[in-house]
Formats: structure tokens, C-alpha cells, sequence
């Protein structure tokens, strides 16, 4: 079984603050479900996610757009 992640862990792993995590996941740009009031996140989703979107800046650079990632 794959770990869950609560909010924090996420912010951390992301290197981002947990309001701005807090905010992607309820605009569902994070793969996470809801399970009361508390978010939880698949760490092996997670990663799959960043890579992708890792892929997607780097495509994205390369073409010199510069415009914002969309998920």
C-alpha cells in the first residue's frame, strides 16, 4: 500500500508552504482526495505528478514559451 501524505507532508516534499499547497489541492491541481476536512495526498501519485510537470517546464523552456504550466 502506498503512503498518505496529509497537507504538510506535501508542502514539505514540494519545498512549498502549506497555504499554497492547501490552495492547489482544493483547486485540484494535485491529485489528493478529501476525507473529512483533511487532505490526503498518494506519495507514489505525487511524484508521478511532479515528474510530469517537471517534463512539461522543461518542454516548455526548451520552446521558449512563457507562459504558465497548466495541469
Amino acid at each position: 500500500m502506498n503512503r498518505l501524505l496529509t497537507a504538510s507532508d506535501t508542502a514539505e516534499i514540494l519545498r512549498m508552504s502549506k497555504c499554497v499547497v492547501l490552495r492547489m489541492l482544493s483547486e485540484g491541481e494535485i491529485p489528493a482526495v478529501r476525507i473529512g476536512k483533511t487532505w490526503k495526498v498518494d506519495e507514489e501519485q505525487l511524484h508521478e505528478w511532479f515528474k510530469k510537470r517537471a517534463s512539461a517546464e522543461a518542454e516548455r523552456r526548451k520552446r521558449g514559451d512563457k507562459s504558465e504550466i497548466q495541469s
